[in-house]
């Protein structure tokens, strides 16, 4: 079964407030399910999400500090 993430977990993940998860949401900014009325985030559709953002990865990260 897949895990699933609530809208206040899901922000915590990305590192934004629940009203910017929320208004992602609204504007399709990032995957998201609805089942009736409820919102759920599948974990690794936001993984996938994350990981497909342009910009360093976290081993470039860490590398370029360890520089």
């Amino acid at each position: 079964m897949r895990k699933t993430l609530t809208v206040p977990q899901a922000a915590e993940a990305l590192g934004i407030t629940e009203r910017a998860c929320w208004q992602r949401i609204y504007r399709k900014q990032i995957p998201f399910r609805r089942w009736g009325r409820k919102v759920v985030i599948v974990a690794d559709e936001l993984d996938a999400f994350i990981k497909s953002l342009p910009g360093a990865t976290i081993e470039e990260a860490v590398a370029k500090v360890e520089l």
